[in-house]
């Protein structure tokens, strides 16, 4: 990045740290302002820089960012709902596991909320690498644990296909990749074995987001679920993940709520969107709404 780049990336950062959060969501939703401010960064920012969060509950972290496609992490306006929702669940002291942790976002905030553990797992090599940077340099090392695996139904390994972004990566089964070049061979491992062979203190809160293999991450949980009973915060990404998701919670005794209608009682699957289950035994939430 040249001199002139710098000193614009310096001015717009300036005055987008001037704008308040909820004007920011504001824009993030009307599309002519947020089509604008996109067109803006991609003209005048560099592609990849190390950048403090401007606002919000991340605000004051650093993270290695493409601010032409992943600006809402540098903004603070990354999925506000889930942020919210791990707000007002997670507690302090809590051991937490961030599954498809990508670069970190999520994990790092999970760090903020709870003086806990954070286990972060992501197979994919590149996401990895910044994922570890980013505990380091926020100096969350002792919290914030990175883990190069996938999580699946079982632990050996696992085929991750490259998506055409950082965030669109996703486990497949063997069978399903025979025919496909854009994959690597990852190292796997189901939450049971993880906790109860690998000695890894049971989660309090997990949160999933794994493109579509949602169920087969629940389905290596089945006895994580039985006898610790986290709170899961799972990302819908299809109708059928969407109804084996809600089938398994179901079965294992939690209640499914809506992240994106204020937690409102769902008594059907979500088919996209992001769902906040809790054990019916658990009293985080009022189970009547």
């Amino acid at each position: 990045m040249g001199n002139r780049e710098r000193a614009m990336s310096r001015v717009v950062q300036g005055i987008v740290s001037l704008i308040p959060y909820k004007l920011r969501l504001a824009f993030y939703h009307i599309p002519l302002i947020s089509s604008a401010t996109r067109s803006l960064l991609r003209k005048t920012m560099p592609s990849r820089a190390v950048v403090k969060i401007t606002a919000g509950l991340m605000k004051g972290y650093d993270m290695e960012v493409d601010l032409k496609c992943e600006k809402f992490y540098w903004l603070g306006t990354y999925e506000p709902a889930v942020q919210e929702t791990m707000k007002k669940i997670i507690e302090d002291g809590w051991v937490c596991y961030d599954i498809g942790a990508h670069i970190g976002y999520f994990s790092l905030l999970m760090a903020r909320l709870t003086r806990g553990k954070v286990f972060a797992f992501e197979p994919e090599p590149q996401n990895f690498r910044l994922l570890k940077k980013h505990a380091e340099i926020n100096r969350l090392s002792e919290i914030v644990i990175p883990v190069p695996l996938a999580v699946s139904s079982k632990t050996g390994f696992a085929f991750l296909k490259k998506g055409r972004s950082s965030f669109t990566g996703r486990i497949r089964n063997s069978a399903e990749v025979d025919c496909e070049n854009n994959r690597v061979r990852v190292k796997a491992t189901a939450l049971d074995h993880f906790v109860y062979v690998g000695g890894n203190p049971e989660p309090n809160f997990v949160k999933i987001d794994v493109e579509g293999f949602e169920g087969k991450v629940l389905e290596g949980a089945k006895r994580v679920l039985q006898e610790t009973r986290p709170v899961v915060l799972c990302e819908i990404h299809n109708r059928e993940q969407g109804w084996g998701t809600y089938r398994i919670l179901s079965e294992q005794g939690y209640l499914v709520f809506d992240v994106e209608k204020e937690l409102r009682r769902l008594t059907a699957p979500k088919l996209s969107g992001h769902i906040l289950a809790c054990h019916r035994t658990i009293n985080l939430l009022d189970h009547e709404k």
